[in-house]
Order: structure tokens, then sequence, then C-alpha cells
């Protein structure tokens, strides 16, 4: 549990979210918060290959892309 002081202030860093940006994919949304920015696309459903197919189990692949340049160890991690 948090407790705030009655002196203190407190701060929220603004927060927005729009849907639909993309074009391609089948639904798509932007979440932003101070200086933080995702946006994610959906694209399917695919079909699975017969090699990966489980029957009882639903299947979800992210891939994870930074905003410029292109991905190295490091940001795998974080």
């Amino acid at each position: 549990m948090m407790e705030v002081s009655p002196s203190s202030t407190v701060s929220f860093r603004e927060f927005g979210c729009e849907q639909t940006l993309l074009s391609r994919p089948d639904g798509s949304a932007s979440f932003v918060q101070g200086d933080t920015s995702v946006m994610a696309g959906v694209y399917g459903p695919a079909e699975v290959k017969v090699s990966k197919e489980i029957y009882d189990r639903a299947t979800l692949e992210v891939l994870v892309h930074p905003k410029v340049g292109l991905p190295g160890n490091s940001f795998m991690l974080q």
C-alpha cells in the first residue's frame, strides 16, 4: 500500500490510446504514457505449420522491434 503525506504532491504521466492506426493489420493500437510509447498490430488468424500444430492449444507469436535501428542482444534483454 502506498502512503502519501499531505504535504507531498503526486503527479501522473499523461496516458493516451488510439485504435486502428495501421491499415494492413486486422487490428492495431498505440499506447503512450509520458516518454514511453508502444504500437501493436494484430495479424491473423493464419494457418499453423502441421509440424507445430497442437490441437487443444492456441499459439501466439510476439515480435518485438525497436523504433529505430536493428535489435541487438541488449534490446532483447530489456
